[in-house]
């Protein structure tokens, strides 16, 4: 008799223990499963996109996004400093005006 009370008891010992368990992996593990998985994803496209922008070729050469923004840049800035100079030497040229001006302010004032 006290056996099958014993037996009873473990019995549901053991199913209180389980359904803990059952309990725990869906309301913890089971979310951070999909967030571990979610994050998996996000780190895979970022290593995509990385390999895009930052392509190495075989030689050790670069291609991709980053070689191309970097021409980009160096072209705008090669524009610019022809602009820079453009507008240096229109410079020149109108202080060149103004002291013609003033000299001839200065001949005919007298």
């Amino acid at each position: 008799m006290n056996y099958e009370v014993l037996k009873k008891e473990l019995s549901q010992g053991i199913n209180r223990i389980i359904s803990f368990i059952k309990v725990q992996e869906k309301d913890t593990l089971a979310p951070m499963l999909a967030e571990q998985k979610i994050q998996q994803q996000q780190l895979n496209r970022l290593g995509d996109e990385f390999k895009e922008f930052f392509e190495l070729l075989p030689e050790d050469k670069m291609r991709g996004k980053f070689v191309s923004l970097a021409r980009e840049l160096l072209e705008a800035s090669t524009n610019s400093k022809q602009a820079l100079l453009l507008v240096q030497k229109n410079q020149k040229v109108i202080y060149d005006f103004l002291k013609g001006k003033q000299r001839l302010q200065d001949h005919y004032a007298k």
